[in-house]
């Protein structure tokens, strides 16, 4: 973001309307992986003027897709798929930004439900895929995260576990570390899902350490999911966990990632088996007990917040944890 910033005041002086319309996509585009959608509008009215200015197509479909991806986020549904339709329609078949376009609907039509059609167009993705190189493509990468999330929502959640280890392994190749993460977290959410509760927090203790500091919506959702792991298995703690990450949602901004946490804390806790419920009620300690687990993951919390650039929405979560009744 910084280089970003001196690009763009070097072209204030030395004025390129193709450039300056490339620096603030880009600017936008990183704001939008912070989850600083404040900062990503105004970017992308920066963004737009300069590219109507250069006239250059190429530019002009990338902050389509990225404005896209920003309304969708804070809730604009209808206005980000007029994007996404907008690019699509204007983006060469079978080109980067027609496969980003595709995927991003099919996105919207995931978060609402909508899986025939959702379906539909990864499948069409699928079919324009004509090499195996063309799968280490970026959007070709995040479009294999989109089918990993549909399978799931399908409920064939081993099928969406195989996938997400040939996913791991394609983001390591292509060096993707963000993805990477991602994934490991939805396997960790597939896992808690299937009832493999103690690999998935497992996993989490794994991967939090690791969150990257600007993506606190990443630290959310391991939040989410160790609340609904301790929920199914009929435990009290897990309703912490969740309004910790419904807090950090609400404080991004982020519309969607609101309502996956109610879907999923709404399944997770209808999961509960009768045998959690009457040990619960009996005072016995469940199989997963929170007091271990926590003292587990706190070496990562602590890094996320010590490191974070935005600490704000992980300071009430943490202060929680440390006050928790179960120290």
């Amino acid at each position: 973001m910084r280089n970003s910033a001196i690009a763009r005041r070097i072209l204030s002086t030395s004025p390129n309307a193709d450039l300056q319309a490339r620096g603030y996509n880009l600017a936008m585009g990183i704001s939008i992986l912070r989850c600083r959608f404040g900062d990503a509008q105004s970017f992308a009215s920066q963004a737009r003027e300069f590219a109507e200015e250069s006239g250059v197509a190429n530019i002009r479909l990338a902050i389509m897709g990225n404005s896209g991806t920003l309304y969708f986020e804070t809730g604009q549904f209808d206005r980000a798929m007029e994007q996404y339709n907008n690019a699509l329609a204007n983006a060469s078949t079978g080109g980067p930004h027609a496969i980003s376009s595709l995927d991003n609907l099919a996105r919207i039509h995931l978060s609402q439900g909508r899986l025939d059609l959702c379906r539909a167009l990864l499948e069409r993705i699928e079919s324009s895929t004509l090499e195996e190189d063309d799968r280490q493509s970026y959007a070709h990468r995040y479009s294999a995260l989109t089918w990993v999330q549909l399978l799931a929502a399908e409920g064939r959640g081993d099928e969406a576990l195989s996938n997400t280890t040939k996913l791991i392994a394609l983001s390591v190749r292509t060096g993707d570390s963000l993805l990477v993460k991602q994934v490991q977290l939805i396997r960790a959410d597939l896992l808690q899902g299937l009832g493999r509760t103690d690999e998935s927090i497992a996993l989490l203790d794994e991967v939090v350490p690791g969150l990257l500091p600007e993506s606190p919506d990443l630290y959310a959702y391991s939040e989410q999911i160790l609340a609904c792991a301790l929920a199914s298995s009929g435990q009290p703690a897990g309703e912490a966990h969740h309004d910790r990450a419904a807090r950090i949602y609400a404080a991004l901004g982020s519309v969607p990632k609101q309502v996956a946490l109610a879907a999923t804390w709404t399944r997770a806790r209808s999961a509960e088996s009768g045998e959690c419920k009457i040990r619960r009620l009996e005072g016995e300690n469940p199989e997963i007990t929170s007091t271990v687990k926590i003292r587990q993951l706190i070496p990562g919390l602590t890094a996320a917040f010590a490191h974070a650039t935005r600490p704000e929405p992980y300071a009430a979560g943490y202060l929680d944890i440390l006050h928790t009744e179960e120290w």
